[in-house]
Protein backbone atom coordinates (compact mmCIF):
# COMPACT_ATOMS: atom_id res chain seq x y z
CA UNK A 1 0.00 0.00 0.00
CA UNK A 2 1.18 3.51 -0.78
CA UNK A 3 2.11 5.94 1.87
CA UNK A 4 -0.10 8.97 2.37
CA UNK A 5 2.40 11.34 0.77
CA UNK A 6 2.86 9.13 -2.28
CA UNK A 7 -0.91 8.71 -2.73
CA UNK A 8 -1.35 12.48 -2.52
CA UNK A 9 1.39 13.02 -5.12
CA UNK A 10 -0.22 10.46 -7.44
CA UNK A 11 -3.63 12.08 -7.07
CA UNK A 12 -2.18 15.52 -7.73
CA UNK A 13 -0.39 14.21 -10.81
CA UNK A 14 -3.63 12.64 -12.06
CA UNK A 15 -5.52 15.85 -11.37
CA UNK A 16 -2.92 17.90 -13.26
CA UNK A 17 -3.11 15.49 -16.21
CA UNK A 18 -6.91 15.64 -16.26
CA UNK A 19 -6.81 19.45 -16.10
CA UNK A 20 -4.37 19.54 -19.03
CA UNK A 21 -6.58 17.20 -21.04
CA UNK A 22 -9.62 19.31 -20.20
CA UNK A 23 -7.87 22.51 -21.33
CA UNK A 24 -6.78 20.81 -24.56
CA UNK A 25 -10.36 19.66 -25.12
CA UNK A 26 -11.67 23.19 -24.51
CA UNK A 27 -9.25 24.63 -27.06
CA UNK A 28 -10.09 21.97 -29.64
CA UNK A 29 -13.82 22.52 -29.07
CA UNK A 30 -13.40 26.26 -29.51
CA UNK A 31 -11.45 25.79 -32.76
CA UNK A 32 -14.02 23.30 -34.03
CA UNK A 33 -16.87 25.68 -33.20
CA UNK A 34 -15.16 28.58 -34.94
CA UNK A 35 -14.45 26.43 -37.97
CA UNK A 36 -18.06 25.26 -38.19
CA UNK A 37 -19.30 28.82 -37.72
CA UNK A 38 -17.08 30.10 -40.54
CA UNK A 39 -18.13 27.26 -42.82
CA UNK A 40 -21.82 27.88 -42.16
CA UNK A 41 -21.36 31.61 -42.71
CA UNK A 42 -19.70 30.97 -46.08
CA UNK A 43 -22.45 28.54 -47.02
CA UNK A 44 -25.13 31.04 -46.01
CA UNK A 45 -23.48 33.83 -47.98
CA UNK A 46 -23.17 31.58 -51.04
CA UNK A 47 -26.82 30.50 -50.82
CA UNK A 48 -27.98 34.09 -50.39
CA UNK A 49 -25.99 35.17 -53.44
CA UNK A 50 -27.51 32.34 -55.48
CA UNK A 51 -31.01 33.37 -54.40
CA UNK A 52 -30.30 37.02 -55.18
CA UNK A 53 -29.15 36.11 -58.68
CA UNK A 54 -32.16 33.84 -59.20
CA UNK A 55 -34.67 36.50 -58.19
CA UNK A 56 -32.92 39.23 -60.15
CA UNK A 57 -33.16 37.01 -63.23
CA UNK A 58 -36.85 36.42 -62.52
CA UNK A 59 -37.42 40.17 -62.28
CA UNK A 60 -35.62 40.75 -65.59
CA UNK A 61 -37.75 38.08 -67.24
CA UNK A 62 -40.94 39.57 -65.81
CA UNK A 63 -39.97 43.03 -67.04
CA UNK A 64 -39.21 41.65 -70.49
CA UNK A 65 -42.52 39.76 -70.55
CA UNK A 66 -44.37 42.87 -69.46
CA UNK A 67 -42.73 44.84 -72.24
CA UNK A 68 -43.61 42.16 -74.79
CA UNK A 69 -47.18 42.01 -73.50
CA UNK A 70 -47.52 45.79 -73.74
CA UNK A 71 -46.23 45.74 -77.30
CA UNK A 72 -48.62 42.92 -78.22
CA UNK A 73 -51.63 44.75 -76.76
CA UNK A 74 -50.67 47.96 -78.56
CA UNK A 75 -50.40 46.09 -81.87
CA UNK A 76 -53.77 44.40 -81.34
CA UNK A 77 -55.42 47.74 -80.54
CA UNK A 78 -53.91 49.29 -83.68
CA UNK A 79 -55.34 46.45 -85.75
CA UNK A 80 -58.81 46.99 -84.27
CA UNK A 81 -58.63 50.75 -84.79
CA UNK A 82 -57.72 50.41 -88.45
Amino acid sequence: MESGDQATKNLRAQLARVQEEFEAFKLKSKRDFESMHEELTRKHDREMEELRQKYEQMIREMQMNASNDKEFVQNELRKKIM
